[in-house]
């Protein structure tokens, strides 16, 4: 998926929007390669990202607002308000997804065009090719048919939400830091999920302490 990865009442950003509980219409075609970074870059659930609209994002500012999750209910797909007061969060968003998100708004104002239909801040971010909420279900089939074209293993799209956490802890993010991004309850809900990353971080701590005060105890073994 080559594209990445967002509400506004009256031109202002509405963080307090309750998402609406309806059936939402869907279409079975094939849904748009454009998902991947928003779970890789942004560690955002699958309902998330499709549960955003342009009035969610701010590209100008560089963040996005997570307000409502698309997800398939008593058989119809339904736009639902986060089930925790974590869930619902803003979410800065890197140079590369800010880029993405540009060339992506400019093919779905292309394609809302090209069927004779109106886009606006209130219009999903991602769509079908005939305009209407994506299928969760087809999300999963293009991830994967794009790993096997790319010869790649097979792993599920979810695992680049677990991804984009460990990069980041990895990369020495504070673990809080990444609870917020990724809507966590809790820290321990991160650091218990993530505990596989804990050792490296535990061995760069000790490096960049070893920098700040080990020099003149390395002289000291040296000589020993």
């Amino acid at each position: 998926m080559h594209g990445t990865g967002l509400l506004l009442r009256d031109g202002c950003l509405d963080t307090t929007h309750r998402a609406v509980q309806g059936p939402v219409p869907s279409s079975p075609t094939r849904c748009p390669q454009r998902h991947d970074p928003q779970h890789l870059g942004l560690g955002l659930r699958r309902g998330e990202a499709l549960g955003l609209r342009w009035g969610d994002i701010d590209l100008e500012n560089g963040y996005l607002n997570v307000v409502q999750s698309l997800q398939r209910s008593r058989g119809e797909l339904r736009l639902k308000s986060p089930k925790t007061d974590t869930s619902r969060r803003r979410v800065v968003l890197p140079g590369f997804c800010i880029d993405a998100l540009i060339r992506h708004r400019a093919s779905e104002r292309e394609k809302f065009a090209s069927l004779g239909l109106p886009i606006d801040q209130a219009t999903l971010a991602f769509t079908s090719q005939a305009g209407t909420a994506i299928e969760p279900r087809n999300v999963n089939r293009a991830f994967e048919a794009l790993l096997k074209k790319a010869k790649l293993r097979r792993v599920k799209l979810h695992d680049l939400r677990h991804t984009c956490a460990s990069l980041l802890l990895a990369e020495g993010v504070a673990p809080r830091v990444v609870m917020e991004l990724l809507g966590h309850s809790a820290i321990a809900v991160t650091m218990n999920t993530y505990s596989h990353v804990i050792p490296a971080l535990q061995d760069e701590s000790a490096k960049r302490m070893d920098a700040l005060f080990g020099d003149e105890n390395t002289k000291l073994r040296e000589t020993e």
